[in-house]
């Protein structure tokens, strides 16, 4: 029942020096308990407030929202037109910015590049929600 282990006895200057290695474990280990502690509230503390602060980014003007829609293009329409009447200036820089995003979303080639009868997608913006 008892160990077999043979306990040996240390100097004082041996004893010392394995105090000192205890100590330096002790501190490393409190150092490293502190730093991760440090960091796990570090991340608590930036998750909570991104959580708080988190904004949904999206339309600049609160309740509109962006929809697509289809029309049939007559003769003597220009895209030029269309900004002017579809395009809405809160969202887009200029009505060049909405007809390189109509020109885009068509793969036309230029602003040109359509004729009367065809059929294009264009991009509007509504405070209705539409499901």
């Amino acid at each position: 029942m008892y160990s077999t282990a043979k306990v040996t006895r240390m100097n004082d200057s041996q004893y010392r020096i394995y105090k000192r290695s205890l100590k330096r474990v002790r501190e490393a280990r409190r150092k490293f308990v502190s730093i991760m502690l440090g960091l796990c509230l570090m991340m608590m503390l930036s998750v909570s407030l991104g959580v708080i602060h988190s904004n949904a980014h999206g339309a600049d003007i609160e309740g509109d929202y962006k929809y697509y829609t289809t029309i049939k293009l007559d003769k003597g329409d220009t895209l030029w037109e269309l900004a002017n009447t579809y395009g809405a200036n809160e969202y887009y820089k200029n009505n060049k910015a909405y007809i390189n995003e109509v020109i885009n979303i068509n793969n036309l080639k230029s602003a040109t590049d359509i004729r009367a009868g065809q059929i294009i997608i264009i991009p509007y913006y509504s405070s209705e929600f539409i499901y």
